[in-house]
């Protein structure tokens, strides 16, 4: 199990980074490009709503990135300092607020939510 973990200061380039060397990593372990583009698309998601969302786009606050890649799974958990996620649970993709979630909810095969803190897990086909 490959372990990549990393707590960054709220910074677009700092999760850039962070989002890239997961999928360079992802990219020697697997040349499935549905399944690259799945985690890239849930990592940076789930990133890009703790930088706008949860940490209100202030550098000082930070996000904890956890990513778990196995032979079997993949395990996406993101931290900001924020307040935490409310949804509705009702699948609008029209609404203009929410539709990331929406979209990790979809394209996960289990999803966790606990306050601040998300969790998105991704089995391999």
């Amino acid at each position: 199990m490959d372990i990549i973990r990393d707590v960054i200061n709220t910074d677009i380039n700092l999760i850039k980074e962070f989002n890239r060397a997961v999928i360079d990593h992802l990219k020697e372990k697997t040349h499935d490009p549905d399944l690259i583009f799945k985690i890239r698309l849930i990592l940076d998601e789930l990133t890009a709503n703790s930088y706008k969302h949860g940490n209100n786009r202030e550098f000082a606050r930070k996000i904890d990135c956890l990513v778990l890649l196995d032979d079997y799974f993949c395990l996406i958990n993101v931290k900001d300092e924020g307040c935490g996620i409310v949804s509705d649970g009702e699948a609008d993709f029209l609404s203009e607020h929410g539709r990331g979630i929406k979209l990790v909810n979809a394209m996960s095969d289990n999803v966790l939510v606990k306050g601040n803190s998300i969790a998105a897990l991704i089995y391999y086909k």
